[in-house]
């Protein structure tokens, strides 16, 4: 048995998460008869636009499951013989989900069960959305893909590969409705978002596809052909649910208390548990916010992993800051959101010497300046309750606490030489910046 890394973790995961069967089952084919139920298929008799043809012949029903073969042969002038059925039913805004495999692994087949759009009673494409498409042959897994326009008019796509082994049974299934993005599932399991950021699918209808025939990428002579075996093909209401998860979102830079200065990079990794552990699994974006008394003042929004953030702290005042990233991914019951959060000192100062604070206020007064040993500070209000000294490395070096406003004589002998900041901690914050010598 071919051995594959499983991409999709929640599979990994399933026995962890209530996953509840899907309800509101209104249309099926079990493929139980002896023959095609023509009420629900259209067998298709055409060539398939590349040196092969969809031939009826190649579409069986037996053992319970459909099979479409596909064959090395001459026939139509043409040397690949396939098969594909086009569904009858129309869906718009259901879970549709198919249990399928291929007869044999690594075989070289292109096989998809998919739909595409279906409007005034005609075939529409792009959207498409492919539940399960295999491009075979050796080390291939399926994939789910949306192809769809974008607000410019090109044509593009977003999903990923599964990461399965396509010789083994899976139902594979997907989810959309007028309002958010488009979900994948694999075996009743959120396995992709499939999250545009500029909208809602088009609203209409999907015309349902069961297609397999020689893969015209990598095909040749004596290649290893299987047929596509679908179990069932299901259409319900509603899609499966799953019991939400919460999502991980963690700063990796600045860390908490950190002074920032100049420019500086801000990192977040985050992801949902339900759809893996790897950086930007399962999340639609991150919105960074640089937050200053309940303010925002500035945010930027990263759709792609790794969530990175580069600013220029010069543009902001100096002062204390809380820096946000928030996360969201979405469920069928809307977007969930995560929150992490550091508090930052920004503090940006010509390289003068000051005595006064860095902001010009003269609340307090720091001397001598440059000092040796003894710093005398004089508070002239009642606005502070801790001193704190760093270093040019943002690393605290001393702490005070203040009892009351006043003067103040710290003992600064044993730090090395060089320049320090000092801040004032309060209901407002006061910078200081001093050199020490010796």
């Amino acid at each position: 048995m071919k051995q594959k890394l499983l991409f999709i973790s929640a599979i990994l995961v399933s026995v962890a998460i209530n996953a509840l069967s899907q309800t509101g089952l209104i249309w099926s084919d079990e493929f139980d008869s002896a023959e095609v139920y023509q009420d629900n298929w259209i067998v298709i008799d055409e060539a398939d636009g590349t040196d092969s043809w969809y031939r009826p012949a190649n579409v069986e029903i037996s053992d319970g499951t459909l099979k479409l073969h596909s064959k090395e042969e001459i026939y139509n002038n043409k040397h690949w013989t396939g098969a594909r059925l086009d569904a009858t039913i129309h869906p718009q805004y259901k879970y549709l989900e198919a249990r399928v495999r291929i007869a044999e692994p690594d075989a070289h087949v292109w096989a998809t069960w998919w739909t595409i759009g279906w409007v005034n009673d005609a075939s529409k494409w792009p959207p498409e959305f492919d539940i399960f498409e295999l491009q075979g042959g050796a080390g291939k897994s399926p994939g789910q893909w949306y192809h769809y326009k974008t607000s410019s008019g090109q044509n593009t796509y977003v999903g990923k590969d599964t990461g399965l082994d396509e010789s083994e049974w899976h139902t594979y299934g997907v989810y959309w409705n007028s309002s958010g993005p488009v979900l994948f599932y694999v075996d009743s399991v959120l396995s992709y978002i499939a999250d545009l950021g500029s909208g809602a699918p088009p609203a209409m209808a999907a015309k349902l596809k069961l297609t397999s025939s020689p893969n015209s990428r990598d095909r040749y002579t004596g290649c290893l052909l299987a047929a596509m075996e679908i179990d069932y093909v299901r259409v319900y209401d509603t899609p499966p649910y799953t019991e939400p998860t919460d999502l991980v979102v963690i700063f990796t830079k600045p860390g908490n208390g950190d002074t920032l200065s100049g420019a500086i990079a801000i990192n977040a990794i985050a992801y949902n548990p339900l759809l893996g552990t790897s950086d930007g699994d399962g999340i639609t974006n991150v919105v960074f916010e640089l937050i200053n008394n309940s303010t925002v003042v500035y945010s930027k929004q990263e759709n792609i992993a790794p969530y990175d953030w580069n600013i220029n702290t010069v543009q902001f005042e100096n002062g204390t800051y809380i820096i946000k990233a928030n996360a969201n991914s979405v469920s069928v019951d809307g977007v969930i959101t995560k929150t992490d959060s550091v508090e930052v000192t920004i503090i940006n100062a010509e390289p003068s010497i000051y005595s006064t604070a860095i902001d010009g206020s003269k609340d307090a007064l720091l001397f001598p300046n440059p000092v040796k040993d003894i710093l005398t500070l004089d508070l002239k209000i009642e606005n502070w309750n801790l001193i704190q000294i760093y270093n040019t490395s943002g690393e605290i070096v001393y702490t005070k606490n203040l009892e009351h406003y006043g003067t103040y004589s710290l003992d600064i002998n044993h730090l090395p030489n060089g320049v320090y900041i000092l801040r004032l901690k309060g209901s407002i914050n006061s910078y200081y910046r001093f050199l020490k010598y010796e």
